[in-house]
């Protein structure tokens, strides 16, 4: 920290990525998530942002992907590499490490990673108690 903002340094202990960021994470797989005024993004090991500066929050989940939101509170995914899973277009998103509960305008359904419907969005609820689905028509 220098003057109240973050950055990196290096094992050398030289300045790897000037401090501009309000908050900083851990790197994990390369990536790290950054806070500048009230807006996140995701930087690279070389300082590079993956996904631009100018989301409302993003999380690092425990599969590995991130959970973005977006300034009118809609949610997304973003995988280890900084790739859109889904774009920010749902109230609520759980990942599952292999599908993604998510709820739209009310309604709940499934989704793959590349967006395919499992369970169409259209369910009143839906409640996952690995390895069972329950739903509410």
């Amino acid at each position: 920290s220098l003057r109240g903002r973050w950055g990196y340094i290096d094992k050398a202990e030289r300045l790897a990525i000037q401090p501009y960021y309000n908050y900083v994470s851990p790197f994990e797989n390369g990536l790290a998530i950054v806070k500048t005024g009230t807006s996140y993004s995701l930087l690279n090991m070389e300082g590079d942002e993956v996904i631009e500066l100018r989301w409302k929050s993003i999380n690092r989940l425990p599969s590995g992907n991130y959970l973005v939101q977006d300034k009118n509170d809609k949610y997304g995914l973003v995988n280890q590499k900084g790739d859109f899973l889904l774009r920010p277009s749902y109230d609520s998103l759980t990942d599952y490490g292999n599908k993604v509960l998510v709820q739209k305008n009310g309604k709940w359904g499934m989704l793959s990673y590349t967006g395919a419907e499992i369970i169409s969005v259209s369910k009143t609820a839906i409640s996952i108690y690995e390895p069972y689905v329950m739903i509410r028509q």
